[in-house]
């Protein structure tokens, strides 16, 4: 009687023990299925925010107020030229048409940016401001209605060249109205990199222009 006893206590025993670690590997596995869930999870979150941020950064910014397409390099690449609102200002005429962010796309990717090129409103004087983004082969023109006393208005015209990944400050120039005598001539005025050396797109500003003259 006592060895059939200490039997079944033995069998008792094994049992527990068996049971205590199928419990505990099936608490491994689920926890290994769990994580394995919870990092496929995030990994499509993550593909998902980035795919969103492409197809974001392909399309035109809703504060965009001129856009302009563009081919470059003769390559197959689509280019893309914006310019925006300038929200600092209160005037609605104003954050169209001064101190105005330009951003330019290589395909769906931002590639250049200048938040200091279109000039800022004077005081002094009243113009119109940005006007146009003109696109020829690898040049394009931003032109801007500037004015340099009360009577004398100033069409600005801002030309950049694209060589392969860069994007140079390639020509300035200034043409002349006088308001209050129209027959008055007064000659255009041209600036290239023999007067400005070699200057990155991103590194131009309106004070620039300022201190060339």
């Amino acid at each position: 009687m006592m060895k059939l006893s200490n039997f079944l206590l033995l069998l008792l025993t094994i049992s527990i023990f068996s049971c205590k670690k199928m419990d505990k590997q099936g608490s491994q596995e689920q926890t290994s299925y769990t994580k394995d869930k919870t990092e496929k999870i995030i990994e499509k979150k993550d593909d998902s925010s980035e795919i969103n941020k492409i197809i974001k950064d392909s399309l035109p910014s809703k504060e965009t107020i001129f856009t302009v397409n563009a081919s470059f390099n003769n390559d197959q690449i689509k280019y893309r030229i914006e310019v925006l609102k300038n929200n600092s200002d209160k005037d609605a005429y104003d954050q169209k048409h001064f101190n105005l962010p330009v951003k330019i796309y290589k395909g769906n990717t931002l590639w250049k940016s200048n938040d200091h090129l279109v000039f800022y409103k004077r005081n002094t004087c009243i113009s119109e401001g940005f006007s146009t983004v003109v696109v020829k082969n690898n040049y394009f023109t931003i032109e801007h209605q500037d004015c340099s006393d009360y009577n004398v208005l100033v069409s600005a015209y801002i030309t950049f060249k694209v060589i392969g990944n860069e994007i140079y400050l390639h020509k300035y120039g200034e043409s002349y109205f006088d308001k209050s005598n129209h027959e008055r001539s007064i000659p255009m005025k041209v600036w290239t990199e023999k007067n400005f050396g070699k200057i990155k797109f991103e590194d131009v500003t309106a004070e620039f222009f300022q201190k060339l003259k």
